[in-house]
């Protein structure tokens, strides 16, 4: 049994009276060619499941709806002005930026409140909402962006809008980069925005801010008088050149922000040379973005063609939101970006060639003019170019000649290939003399950036020809992953975790599955939802892992993860092991001694599985506990008030506690957990053995970290024991202590009296034991202190006070 020892002291203060006494304190030339290749994944980073939008008791109010009006005739004339590329939108500030931070919100325990501009309805004891909806009167589409967040794993962000829009936002995972993150398109003026809580995320550092929406009008994407001469990708005209199916596959309109305004652009998929996967490299114009944080909010809409010749738009548009700038250059006008993901379907990445083109030599072009669905032009290469721009050298642009179709606004980097469809250049612009028409061919030329001087002179082989760009791959955990004991009949999931290690923009995008599992026991184990994830550089994703044995015994297999990394193998694997048990165990045949109070004595619980007790009728703190017992011992070092800090929380856990010797019965409720923070108030005995039990309400696994808070035995300046007020007498005060304790005393003076604070030295005063005097101001700083300045190791201090008011007075030992 532990001992408490009470150390008993005299106190004796004298006040003296007196006057104030002083007192001190490299390339190759030869011509490269990478040929075009088809692809066709699978890989797709949003959900095609539409996500659950839950409903809220009322209608939402003023405080928690985001409304901007229609734009004003200033915003109107800005996007108007921008017309070579053109702007059809502008970035609009929220009248009252979202601030939402969860640690910081007070938790309904049920109903609704309204916190941070939006709804947090408790749908229940598991799972908060946090709603808001966003308006820009009259746009035709926005874009909410998300400047700063962190999102933990078990977090989701879905939006909502008219026409049944629904998607899971899956990019939000993790810390946001420095240029935060803007959502797909919505194709309305309005967006509910739902962040669904599960409620172990509370502690877990959730927070973002949302200060701004993308405003588009379609008002904007036709301003060009001359449109006759366009030639839809599906009429005949543009059929008749053999690798049109290519050019639209690879063809994308691109939307993105430069400062303010919203622009539109075309650009088209490279190939390069790996062999082991397609990295969606896409090329375009430098006069339309050139920086990392229009390559942020860039959106790519594949497919986005005619049906038929003329005919309705393609409604299967495929949307890839966010890219990383790799390589830009003024001098040929191009940029090539790193798409945050492949754009799956039947896809063609295009090849691309350094050599010479010949005067004369027929090139293809699919694009975007004024946004509106693909457009086919035909051209012809000419060397000597009746209008030559003085400053667009044909040492980095090709001029050519329109034979069919035309360009315009929006045009802008779309790619040109050779009539065997390898890229040879992007998209400037026309030069024309101050008379000119788009569909009278012989007014202007057209200018498009030279590839082989982008490649040459702007290092794009690191990129597309080997050059040494790679994929960065690492797993969580690296190699077993260990499922612990589980009951015959249940299951525990587990996750891994895959990061794309790789930094932007030196790295590329991975791709890690279709994972698989296999080996003697590879029945016993099962993939819970995702089979395959891509992330772009810096990115990370979780595959969730099921272990549910048939049988007793040890088992294992090994899961498999088919990657692009250049840093591990291919696949790479990871042992899969776990117990299966007929029965559960006793809980009092493992229990798990604490060592003493405070943080320096955590412990960590780890839940899920079958447990032995409490599993089908209620327990004291009224709830049934399936999951696994852990029991925990604790000798009181004091007589007093203790209570559980919890600092870490996943799952609903119920804490018990009891005296009596390990049972399955005598149980006291602490409470049932799941948020971090202090609970429970029981009032032990010096000495006595306690009994601490943690029952998980759920089978599938939880974890909890906590540690005892034992009684105060010490309390802090400004707070006090007991209260003196000195006179020229001794005044003498008795208490005692425990074990590294102490007693504070707020004690009345007079400015220029002089004060004696003793322990020893006679006139009454005496302990028990080796004492320690600390004297504080009143704002609580340390004025002096004294640690043996009495016979036998009692202790003094003669202070005279500078100020009328407080000193507190620290006895300890």
């Amino acid at each position: 049994m532990q001992k408490s020892y009470i150390f008993f002291y005299f106190l004796t203060i004298i006040l003296v009276c007196g006057s104030l006494s002083n007192s001190i304190y490299s390339q190759s030339d030869t011509p490269v060619s990478v040929g075009m290749e088809k692809y066709f994944s699978g890989y797709k980073f949003q959900s095609f499941e539409k996500p659950v939008q839950y409903m809220y008791g009322k209608s939402l109010e003023t405080s928690e709806i985001h409304l901007l009006e229609t734009l004003s005739q200033m915003d109107r004339k800005k996007i108007e002005e921008e017309i070579d590329p053109p702007a059809i939108g502008i970035l609009r500030d929220l009248k009252d930026p979202i601030y939402f931070t969860l640690d910081e919100i007070e938790i309904p325990s049920k109903g609704e409140v309204s916190v941070s501009g939006g709804r947090m309805t408790r749908i229940d004891k598991n799972l908060l909402v946090w709603t808001t909806l966003i308006k820009s009167e009259k746009a035709d589409e926005i874009r909410v962006f998300f400047s700063k967040g962190y999102f933990p794993e078990g977090v989701s962000v879905n939006i909502f809008s008219k026409d049944d829009y629904a998607i899971n936002i899956g990019e939000l995972k993790g810390l946001l980069n420095e240029n935060g993150f803007f959502t797909t398109t919505i194709f309305a003026d309005y967006v509910i925005i739902q962040v669904v809580i599960p409620i172990e995320k509370i502690g877990k550092g959730l927070y973002f801010e949302i200060p701004q929406v993308i405003h588009a009008d379609n008002r904007y994407l036709i301003r060009e008088p001359n449109s006759d001469c366009y030639q839809d990708v599906n009429c005949s005209y543009a059929n008749s050149y053999s690798e049109i199916t290519s050019l639209k596959q690879s063809t994308a309109k691109l939307t993105f922000l430069v400062g303010s305004l919203y622009y539109i652009c075309s650009g088209g998929l490279l190939n390069d040379i790996r062999s082991e996967d397609f990295q969606p490299f896409l090329l375009t114009a430098n006069h339309c973005f050139s920086t990392q944080a229009s390559a942020v909010s860039l959106e790519s809409r594949f497919d986005y063609f005619t049906t038929s010749c003329n005919g309705s738009t393609n409604p299967n548009v495929i949307i890839i939101n966010g890219s990383n700038l790799v390589a830009t250059n003024s001098q040929s006008d191009f940029t090539m970006v790193l798409l945050s993901a492949n754009p799956g379907g039947n896809r063609t990445y295009l090849g691309w060639t350094t050599g010479s083109i010949s005067n004369g030599e027929t090139l293809h072009s699919v694009h975007h003019p004024a946004g509106i669905p693909q457009k086919y032009s035909r051209h012809q290469n000419k060397t000597s170019p009746a209008y030559n721009c003085s400053s667009f050298s044909t040492s980095n642009f090709h001029y050519t000649t329109t034979l069919g179709g035309q360009t315009t606004g929006g045009s802008s980097g779309g790619l040109i290939v050779q009539p065997d469809g390898h890229v040879v250049g992007q998209l400037y612009g026309v030069c024309h003399p101050t008379t000119w028409d788009n569909c009278d061919y012989t007014s202007y030329n057209n200018m498009w950036g030279r590839f082989n001087i982008s490649y040459s002179n702007n290092n794009l082989q690191y990129w597309l020809y080997g050059g040494g760009a790679s994929v960065s791959m690492s797993t969580n955990p690296s190699t077993s992953l260990n499922f612990g004991t589980v009951n015959v009949g249940s299951y525990v999931n587990q996750t891994v975790t895959v990061t794309n290690t790789g930094s932007v923009p030196n790295y590329l995008n991975l791709e890690a599955g279709t994972i698989t599992i296999s080996g003697t026991y590879a029945n016993q184990f099962s993939i819970i939802g995702t089979t395959s994830l891509y992330l772009s550089p810096g990115q990370s994703g979780n595959f969730t892992i099921r272990f549910t044995p048939s049988s007793s015994g040890t088992k294992s297999a090994t899961l498999n993860i088919p990657n692009n990394a250049d840093n591990v193998s291919n696949p790479k694997t990871i042992t899969l092991t776990g117990v299966g048990a007929t029965s559960a165990p006793d809980p009092c045949s493992n229990i798990i001694s604490i060592n003493g109070c405070g943080s320096g004595y955590p412990k960590t619980y780890t839940g899920g599985g079958t447990g032995a007790w409490f599993t089908s009728s209620a327990n004291p703190c009224t709830y049934t506990t399936p999951g696994i017992e852990q029991i925990y011992s604790f000798v009181a070092p004091y007589t007093g008030t203790y209570s559980i800090q919890v600092t870490s929380a996943s799952g609903y856990v119920d804490y018990l506690w009891k005296s009596s010797a390990c049972s399955s019965s005598g149980w006291t409720c602490i409470s049932d957990i799941t948020n971090t923070g202090q609970y429970g108030s029981m009032t032990w005995t010096a000495g006595t053995t306690y009994y601490i039990l943690l029952d998980d309400e759920n089978s599938t696994t939880g974890s909890h970290t906590f540690y005892i808070n034992c009684p105060i035995i010490c309390v802090d300046c400004p707070t006090y024991d007991f209260t003196l007020s000195p006179t020229s007498s001794w005044l003498t005060h008795s208490s005692s202590h425990v074990a590294n304790g102490c007693k504070m005393y707020r004690i009345t003076l007079n400015s220029g009296d002089t004060y004696t604070f003793k322990t020893g030295c006679g006139d009454g005063a005496t302990a028990s034991y080796d004492t320690y005097l600390e004297l504080y101001n009143s704002s609580c700083t340390l004025l002096a202190s004294d640690d043996d300045g009495c016979e036998t190791n009692r202790s003094k201090i003669e202070w005279t006070a500078t100020y009328t008011g407080y000193v507190y007075l620290k006895v300890k030992g």
